[in-house]
C-alpha cells in the first residue's frame, strides 16, 4: 500500500460518475465558447487551473478514486499498484481535512485514515486485526490549507495532456449537470504502472465552468515483463457543499 505521500505530509505537519436526470433543456446548445477547449481538442493546462481554481474557491469538495489493477501469472511484479480505494474531503470553513487510502483485493485489508480538525491532526492505520493510532499538533495557515486542497484537486486531472483527448459530445449530462465529453484512444504520457503500455483509453466529463467530475482512464500493457491492466476512476464530488463529521475513533484519541 502506496503511504508515502500520506505520512509525510503529517510528519510535516499537513497531510499531503454517472448519469442522473436531466438538469437542463435537450433543447440548449452545447458547450462552445471555453477556453479550455481549442476546437475539438483539449487544452489540458488551462483546464487544471480551472479545474483547481473553482475547487478551491468553493471551500469543499470531495475526492473519490479506485484503482482496479490485474497482472498476469500468480505473483506480483517487483513494482506494483494494488487495487485501491482512495477518498479525500476538504471543509476549508471549519479548517477539517479527511483521507482515507485502503486496499481492496488483499486477504487481509490494509486501512489508512487521516483526519485534521483546526490544528489537530489523528491517524489510524488498520492492517487486519492490527491497528494503530496517533495524534499530532499541525501547524498550517489558511493559505497552506488551500494549497493542500489544490494539490488534492489535481489528482488524476494534471495527466490528461498524456491523452490524445477530442471532444465526443458538447451537451453530454453528468449527474443532471450540462457538460462535454471527451474521449482518447491514445496515451503518451507516463502511466508509470504497466512502463510499457500497448492499449490505452478514456473518458472524462467537463462542466462550463472547467470542472472535473469525472474521469476514467485504463491502460494496457506490461510490467516487468508480465501482461498487466491498470483502470483507474476519479470523481470530484460535492464541490462547495461538503461537510466533514469526526470519525468515530478519534473519539478515543481525544480523551
Amino acid at each position: 500500500m502506496q503511504r508515502r505521500r500520506l505520512l509525510a505530509g503529517i510528519a510535516a505537519g499537513t497531510a499531503g460518475g454517472s448519469a442522473g436526470c436531466l438538469g437542463f433543456s435537450l433543447g440548449e446548445p452545447g458547450i462552445t465558447d471555453v477556453d479550455w477547449l481549442d476546437g475539438d481538442a483539449l487544452d489540458a493546462d488551462a483546464l487544471a487551473d480551472h479545474h483547481s481554481s473553482a475547487l478551491v474557491d468553493a471551500g469543499g469538495f470531495e475526492l473519490f478514486s479506485t484503482a482496479e489493477t490485474t497482472h498476469e501469472g500468480e505473483s506480483e511484479p517487483s513494482r506494483w499498484l494494488p487495487s485501491q480505494e482512495y477518498e479525500a474531503r476538504f471543509e476549508a470553513e471549519r479548517g477539517r481535512q479527511y483521507l482515507r487510502q485502503e486496499t481492496v483485493d488483499a486477504a487481509e485489508r490494509d486501512v489508512l485514515e487521516l483526519y485534521v480538525d483546526g490544528d489537530e491532526a489523528f491517524l489510524r492505520e488498520a492492517s487486519g486485526d492490527d491497528v494503530a493510532t496517533d495524534r499530532r499538533a499541525v501547524d498550517r495557515s489558511a493559505a497552506e490549507f488551500r494549497e493542500e486542497m489544490r494539490a488534492e484537486s489535481l489528482s488524476g486531472v494534471r495527466g490528461v495532456g498524456g491523452w490524445n483527448m477530442r471532444v465526443d459530445d458538447r451537451a453530454a449530462d453528468i449527474d443532471g449537470e450540462r457538460a462535454v465529453r471527451l474521449v482518447a484512444d491514445e496515451f503518451t504520457g507516463d502511466a508509470g504502472i504497466p512502463e510499457e503500455v500497448t492499449a490505452a483509453d478514456a473518458t472524462m466529463y467537463v462542466t462550463e465552468d472547467g470542472v472535473v467530475p469525472s474521469l476514467d482512464q485504463r491502460w494496457e500493457g506490461t510490467q516487468r515483463g508480465q501482461g498487466a491492466t491498470v483502470e483507474i476512476d476519479v470523481a470530484f464530488r460535492d464541490v462547495g457543499e461538503t461537510t466533514i463529521d469526526e470519525p468515530s475513533w478519534v473519539a478515543t484519541l481525544r480523551e
